[in-house]
């Protein structure tokens, strides 16, 4: 089985009047903007085994108003290889 699949998540943190009133700053305030893209391979051998492949590709929006964790990022891409084997006995 081949399967794909697109996410795209976009999320606002604020810090609420209690939190701000004490000023300690925190690296989730700000914009958040994912894009991911996956693409996955599984193999049935039979019902007790399988073996799955996925590839993902995460692009992180880093542009003005973004996370300071996201802006110090080193690359706005960040990308995952996934190789599982399953054996139910």
């Amino acid at each position: 089985m081949v399967a794909a699949r697109f996410e795209y998540l976009n999320e606002d943190v604020t810090e609420d009047a209690d939190t701000a009133a004490l000023m300690l700053g925190s690296s989730a305030v700000g914009k958040t903007k994912l894009t991911s893209y996956e693409l996955g391979a599984n193999y049935w051998r039979s019902k007790r085994f399988r073996a799955s492949f996925n590839y993902v590709l995460n692009h992180f929006d880093r542009s003005a108003g973004a996370t300071p964790f996201l802006a110090a990022l080193p690359s706005a891409n960040e990308q995952e290889f996934l190789f599982r084997l399953a054996v139910a006995l």
